[in-house]
């Protein structure tokens, strides 16, 4: 225990120590060892800075799904290192490619000796044979720690590399002149890590690789140092947690766990491309198909420019006939079941590799409604033929078939099939008719197009019934076609998981069906 006097006596020095010109160090030194001796060891305290559960578990999903994933943090090297391990980022198996530089020429000898070493060992690979590129490697092959190995067929097989660099050598690799082999050599690693980085040398990392390599990034932080990092991402992810929340007040997506990433990703990243692809094409297809019906219009009115379709039909068609159920669809409809996802990550190559909206589909989609709308034309145009019909008869027959045929072309098109996708798909029909039937109710006195007790004088006849039924099936016939074909000899992944998981669900729903029947029997059945 100090007494008051002895406390005064040395904090007298310590404060004389402390506004020190000359020799302070010493003389702060002196005063800690006047005052730390003779003490008594009384307990210990700790933090301690583990990593999240799962983890591990979720950086390997990631990375078996294609993902790249680059560490960007604050941690000095050999912590970063440590954490690389523990989080599964780097394997065992891996050559560990350590970068550190004291200058701008020095960073660009290494950068240049691991181009060269990483090239030799491809060609190697390739070639069976190691070519002779030592000359510069010879003065850094200590350093960076990079090989290959023989296996028992005497072929050179190339270890996968993780890539190490430390904060101040990334500012020599960030300048204007090295940043592009900095980039050729990081993207032939398996994983990156920046240690002893700032916050605007992430969010510099991050531009350079969405800018450069024009690849989409996506940032995950959980701290205010984050924030520049997350804003400069496409898309930005903030955890939330005991950092703060500045990451999840300037991220795109929050959440309360790393390993909530995984769904994140791979389920709910799947699904919503899979909508937005198809329902990009369905949009365009459903547009097309309405402004093709003017083209085939047009050879029969000498292209006059005028169109059959009251105006009213026509802004509702986008507006509420056709626009509600896509909604619906792009919103909730799921092609395969998130287990599913999470069981074989190649459904997510469907995604990463943008397979299903793609030029040759874009342009099918835009064939297909060209096709369907000569299908809507033509067989209203053969069963009114020779009639004493108006045009505005006519444009309400073409009108409710195109919104049928899209609409059922719609229901080809959802996977997921809900009470609110059956409500709203077949209420968009009923829809049509409802406010067509209010609609031409109303005598509105048009003089060149008038609608009044139309849709009721068009569908006294049977001429409209029959052009309501066959339009849709000559029309969706190639595309019917098309599917079977596909399901049935060019199955993707996403199909056959599809055909896999419905015989599952029928062989369920038959021995729930037996066991119910027969308690005894379908136990012995099940067994």
């Amino acid at each position: 225990m100090l007494s008051e006097e002895e406390y005064s006596v040395w904090l007298e020095h310590r404060q004389q120590a402390e506004v020190a010109l000359e020799g302070r160090d010493a003389l702060l030194f002196h005063s800690a060892c006047q005052i730390e001796k003779k003490l008594e060891l009384l307990g210990v305290t700790g933090i301690e800075d583990r990593l999240q559960d799962r983890v591990p578990e979720t950086i390997e999903s990631l990375r078996s799904s294609g993902i790249k994933i680059w560490v960007l943090t604050g941690d000095k090297q050999e912590t970063a290192i440590n954490i690389g391990y523990s989080s599964c980022l780097i394997d065992q198996d891996m050559d560990i490619v350590k970068i550190n530089a004291t200058s701008m020429e020095e960073c660009q000898d290494i950068l240049e000796a691991c181009r060269q070493e990483f090239t030799s060992q491809e060609e190697a690979e390739r070639d069976n044979s190691i070519s002779s590129t030592e000359s510069l490697l010879s003065r850094f092959r200590p350093i960076l720690g990079v090989g290959c190995y023989k296996n028992d067929r005497s072929r050179f097989i190339t270890l996968p590399k993780a890539l190490i660099i430390d904060g101040q050598t990334l500012m020599f690799a960030l300048d204007k002149s090295l940043k592009v082999l900095f980039l050729e050599v990081a993207k032939q690693c398996h994983s990156v890590i920046c240690c002893r980085v700032t916050p605007l040398q992430k969010a510099a990392v991050v531009e350079l690789v969405k800018v450069h390599l024009h690849q989409m990034t996506l940032a995950v932080g959980d701290g205010a140092n984050d924030v520049s990092m997350i804003q400069k991402a496409n898309v930005g992810v903030g955890i939330a947690g005991k950092e703060g929340m500045q990451a999840v007040m300037a991220s795109d997506f929050s959440l309360g766990r790393f390993q909530f990433l995984e769904k994140l990703l791979l389920v709910h990243g799947h699904w919503c491309y899979s909508r937005l692809a198809r329902m990009m094409l369905y949009f365009f297809y459903k547009n097309v198909g309405l402004a093709s019906l003017l083209f085939w219009f047009q050879l029969f009115n000498g292209f006059s420019g005028s169109f059959p379709i009251d105006p009213i039909n026509v802004i509702m068609y986008s507006l509420i006939f056709t626009s509600v159920p896509v909604v619906v669809v792009a919103i909730a409809d799921q092609d395969i079941r998130a287990n599913t996802l999470l069981a074989d990550h190649i459904y997510y190559e469907e995604g990463r590799r943008s397979k299903v909206y793609t030029r040759w589909k874009f342009w099918l989609a835009m064939l297909d409604a060209f096709f369907q709308s000569a299908a809507v034309f033509f067989v209203a145009y053969g069963a009114y033929y020779d009639s004493d019909v108006g045009i505005t008869e006519y444009g309400f027959v073409i009108n409710v078939s195109l919104i049928l045929t899209v609409t059922l072309h719609l229901a080809l098109e959802t996977l997921h099939w809900t009470i609110i996708n059956h409500f709203i798909l077949w209420g968009s029909v009923l829809a049509t008719f409802v406010i067509n039937y209010v609609y031409t109710a109303i005598d509105t006195r048009q003089p060149f197009m008038d609608t009044y007790w139309l849709m009721y004088q068009t569908s006294s006849h049977s001429q409209f019934w029959f052009v309501l039924i066959l339009t849709p099936v000559i029309s969706l016939s190639p595309r019917i076609v098309a599917k079977v074909i596909e399901q049935e000899l060019f199955p993707s992944p996403v199909l056959k998981a599809r055909s896999e998981e419905k015989l599952l669900r029928n062989k369920n729903r038959i021995l729930t069906t037996v066991s119910m029947h027969h308690p005894k029997e379908g136990l012995n059945h099940i067994m």
